[in-house]
C-alpha cells in the first residue's frame, strides 16, 4: 500500500476514534440532562394534574431529549472540531485534554445549574424565567442572607458535592473505553468511501443535535408546550435552556429588537393609535394616552393612602378559605366600602409593579427604574399629576433604599418627600428587607399633617421571606388546619407559620386604617398587592388564585355618594385614574394607560403583566397558553373577544416598551428592516 494511503489511514483512524469519544461525551450530557428531568419531575409529582397520561409524560421525556441533545451538543463541540483537527495531524492529546474539561465542566455545571434550579422551581413552579433577574437588580446581599435562612445550604453544598462525586465515578467508567476496536477503527478507514460517509454522518449528526431538530427549523421553546397540564410542560426544558431563552429574551428586550416581542410588525404607530380616545391621527405618545377629567363624583379626598401590600394574593380572600382568617380585616374594608378579586398586578415582581404604577405605563419586561428616559417623570408619572391638584407626595418604603435604587428611582419620579426602613426603625429591629408593619404604619401616622393635603404611597414587606415574625407570639390562632381545609392544605408543618405573615400583615393594616381614620376623616385608602406570593394552600391553584390580587378602596366621606358599577374588573393600571376622576375638577387633563374603575362605560377588563382577565375568565396574554374560568375550569372553546384583548395587550406592552426607551416621538411609518438596522448601529 503506498505511504501516502497509509498516511491517510493513521489519520482517519484517530479521527474515528476521537470522534467515538465525543460520542460518549455528548450522550454523557444527553444521560445527565434527562436524569435531572425525571427528578424534577419525581420531586414535583405532586404539582402535576391527576389525570396526566402516560403518553404526555413519554411526550415530555422525548421534547426534552431534544433540548438535552442541543445543550450536550455544545458540551462536546469543542473537542469535536479538535478531532477534525486529526485529519491534517495528531491532535489526538489536545482533543483530550479538551474532551476531559468539557466533561468535568458538563458534570459541575449540572449539579450546580440543577441544584440552584431545583430551588428555583420550589420557589417559582418554572425553571429560569425573568425572575431570575430580580436577583441582579435587588440587594444582592439580602437575596442571599434570604437564601441561606430559607434553604438548608451547607445540607444542600454537601449533597452537591457528593451527587458531583458519585458522577465524576460513573462518567470516569462510562468513558474509559472506547466503543470501537482497533479493527473496526481500520475498516472505517481504509476504504474512501467509508471514510467519506463518516465525515458526512459526523457532520450530519452535528447539526441535527445543535439545532435538536432534523425538521426545517430548530427547536425552538414553544415546542415545550407538550401537554394540557403547564407545571409539566415548565419541565420540558433542562436549565441551561432556560437560562439561555430567559437571558436571550432580556437581552433582545433591552436591544433595539426588543419592540418585536410585542409587536411583531414594528407598527408603533397603529399601537399607539388604538389607545387615543379620538379617532384624529395623534401626534405622539403623549397626546394618545391625554384624559380628561370628568369632575369629582363626591367628596374629593384631602389625603390618600395608596398602600401596596407585599405579596398580597386574592386567594386569601375567597369564602372558601375564610376559616384561616387570613384577610378579616382588609375584607372588612372592602365591604364598607369598595372591592374587588379580579384584579391584576402590573407586574410579578415588586418594583417592577411599583414602576408601572409609579409611571403610569406598562410594565414590559425592560426595569423601568434602570432605563434613562425614566430619570424624570413621564406625563403619565402620579407625582406631577397629584402635584398639580394640591396634594404633598411622600413615599414610605417598608425597606431599604440600596434595593434597586429605589431613592433615585423615587425622586426621579417627582416624590417631595422620601422615607425608608432607617427612618422607621433601628437596624435590629428590621429584617434584611425591611421593617415590621406595625413599625412602618406607626411612622406613617407620625410623619404626616392632617391640616396639610397629601399623597401618601406606603410599600409594606411583613409577608415577604425569610418571614421572621413570631406570628404566633402576636396572636395568630392556627397552629393547626382548621377541619374544614384538611382535605385542601397539602403544605409542610411550617407553612402555616409562613401564612401566619400574610394574616399578621393584614392585622396591621386594619389597625393602621382605623388610626388613620380617625386623624384623617376625609381621607381615601387605596389598597393592593404588589404581586402574589407563590404561596398556596394546595399544589394546584386555579390560574385565578395564582395570578390575583385584591383591590379595596375605603374611605366612607369620600365614597358616601359614588355610584359603584357591580361587578368590578381591572389591574393596577386603573388604579390612578380611578383616584384622579376623584380628587380632579372637571376638564383637569391628564395622562394614563388605565381607566376609570367607577366609570359605567367602561370595559370589565384588566392586563397584567402576563395575563388578562375579565369577569368570566382569566387567560395568558399569549395565544399559545391557557385559558380558565375563575373558578379554574377550562374552556372546551376560547372566549370569542380572547384574540383581540391578547392583541390589544400586546399593543399596550409594545407602546409602553416604546414610550419608556425611544420616548414620545413616533416614527414616519411601521419600523422597515433598513430602519431596524439602521437604528441598531
Amino acid at each position: 500500500m503506498p505511504p501516502m494511503n497509509s498516511k491517510w489511514i493513521t489519520a482517519w483512524s484517530r479521527f474515528a476514534q476521537q470522534v467515538c469519544c465525543d460520542a460518549q461525551l455528548w450522550l454523557l450530557g444527553v444521560l445527565l440532562l434527562q436524569l435531572f428531568r425525571i427528578v424534577l419531575i419525581v420531586a414535583f409529582r405532586d404539582y402535576l394534574s391527576n389525570d396526566i397520561r402516560w403518553t404526555e409524560l413519554a411526550l415530555a421525556l422525548w421534547t426534552g431529549f431534544r433540548f438535552d441533545a442541543q445543550t450536550a451538543a455544545w458540551f462536546a463541540a469543542l473537542s469535536f472540531l479538535a478531532s477534525l483537527g486529526c485529519l491534517f495531524g495528531d491532535a489526538s492529546s489536545f482533543a483530550n485534554r479538551l474532551r476531559a474539561i468539557s466533561r468535568s465542566l458538563l458534570i459541575v455545571a449540572v449539579v450546580i445549574v440543577g441544584g440552584v434550579d431545583l430551588g428555583y422551581f420550589s420557589e417559582y413552579r418554572d425553571q429560569f424565567n425573568h425572575f431570575l433577574f430580580g436577583a441582579v437588580y435587588d440587594d444582592f446581599r439580602a437575596v442571599l442572607v434570604t437564601i441561606s435562612k430559607q434553604y438548608p445550604v451547607i445540607k444542600s453544598l454537601l449533597l452537591g458535592a457528593g451527587v458531583f462525586a458519585v458522577l465524576w465515578s460513573l462518567s470516569c467508567r462510562m468513558t474509559a473505553r472506547s466503543w470501537l476496536r482497533s479493527d473496526q477503527v481500520a475498516w472505517l478507514a481504509v476504504r474512501p468511501w467509508r471514510r467519506l460517509m463518516l465525515l458526512i454522518c459526523c457532520l450530519l449528526l452535528c447539526g441535527v443535535t445543535l439545532r435538536g431538530s432534523v425538521g426545517r427549523r430548530p427547536i425552538q421553546r414553544k415546542d415545550a408546550a407538550t401537554s394540557r397540564d403547564a407545571v409539566l410542560n415548565k419541565m420540558v426544558l433542562n436549565p441551561f435552556s432556560a437560562l439561555r431563552y430567559a437571558v436571550t429574551e432580556k437581552m433582545k428586550l433591552n436591544s433595539g429588537a426588543g419592540l418585536e416581542i410585542f409587536l411583531a410588525d414594528r407598527d408603533v404607530r397603529r399601537a399607539v393609535q388604538s389607545f387615543a380616545s379620538t379617532s384624529d391621527p395623534v401626534a405622539d405618545v403623549d397626546a394618545a394616552l391625554r384624559r380628561v377629567a370628568q369632575g369629582p363624583k363626591g367628596n374629593p379626598p384631602r389625603h390618600v393612602f395608596f398602600i401596596l401590600m407585599e405579596s398580597y394574593d386574592g386567594w386569601a380572600t375567597l369564602e372558601r378559605y375564610q376559616s384561616l382568617g387570613l384577610s378579616e380585616r382588609l375584607m372588612d374594608l372592602g365591604r364598607r366600602g369598595l372591592f374587588t378579586r379580579k384584579f391584576l398586578s402590573a407586574s410579578s415582581g415588586t418594583m417592577t409593579s411599583f414602576a408601572a404604577i409609579l409611571t403610569g405605563l406598562a410594565e414590559a419586561g425592560i426595569v423601568t427604574n434602570y432605563q434613562p428616559l425614566a430619570r424624570r417623570p413621564f406625563p403619565s408619572s402620579i407625582n406631577p399629576i397629584v402635584q398639580r391638584l394640591g396634594l404633598r407626595t411622600r413615599m414610605f418604603l417598608g425597606g431599604y433604599f440600596s434595593w434597586q435604587r429605589s431613592d433615585a428611582f423615587c425622586l426621579e419620579q417627582g416624590f417631595q418627600e422620601l422615607y425608608a426602613a432607617p427612618h422607621m426603625t433601628q437596624s435590629h429591629k428590621s429584617n434584611e428587607w425591611g421593617p415590621d408593619d406595625r413599625d412602618l404604619f406607626d411612622f406613617v401616622l407620625r410623619a404626616t399633617d392632617p391640616e396639610k393635603p397629601s399623597f401618601n404611597v406606603i410599600m409594606t414587606s411583613t409577608y415577604h421571606p425569610p418571614f421572621s415574625v413570631d406570628v404566633y407570639g402576636r396572636g395568630f390562632p392556627h397552629k393547626t388546619v382548621p377541619p374544614d381545609l384538611a382535605g385542601v392544605f397539602q403544605a409542610d408543618a411550617d407553612y402555616l407559620r409562613v401564612l401566619g405573615h400574610l394574616w399578621y400583615a393584614d392585622q396591621m393594616l386594619g389597625e393602621f386604617v382605623a388610626a388613620a381614620e380617625r386623624k384623617y376623616p376625609d381621607a381615601l385608602f387605596v389598597i393592593t398587592g404588589d404581586h402574589t406570593s407563590r404561596q398556596f394552600l394546595n399544589k394546584h391553584p386555579t390560574l385565578f388564585e395564582e395570578m390575583a390580587v385584591p383591590f379595596v378602596m375605603y374611605g366612607p366621606s369620600v365614597l358616601r355618594d359614588v355610584p359603584v358599577p357591580p361587578d368590578l374588573v381591572g389591574s393596577h393600571h386603573d388604579i390612578m385614574p380611578t383616584v384622579i376622576e376623584l380628587l380632579a375638577p372637571r376638564g383637569f387633563e391628564y395622562h394614563a394607560v388605565g381607566h376609570d374603575l367607577l366609570d359605567p362605560n367602561r370595559r370589565p377588563i384588566g392586563f397584567g403583566r402576563h395575563h388578562i382577565i375579565s369577569r368570566d375568565f382569566i387567560a395568558s396574554r399569549l395565544p399559545e397558553k391557557e385559558c380558565q374560568s375563575l373558578n379554574g375550569s377550562y374552556f372546551t372553546e376560547a372566549p370569542a373577544e380572547l384574540s383581540k384583548l391578547q392583541a390589544e395587550y400586546q399593543m399596550l406592552l409594545g407602546v409602553a416598551w416604546w414610550r419608556i426607551c425611544r420616548g414620545t416621538e413616533l416614527p414616519d411609518s411601521p419600523m422597515t428592516s433598513v430602519s431596524r438596522t439602521a437604528e441598531l448601529k
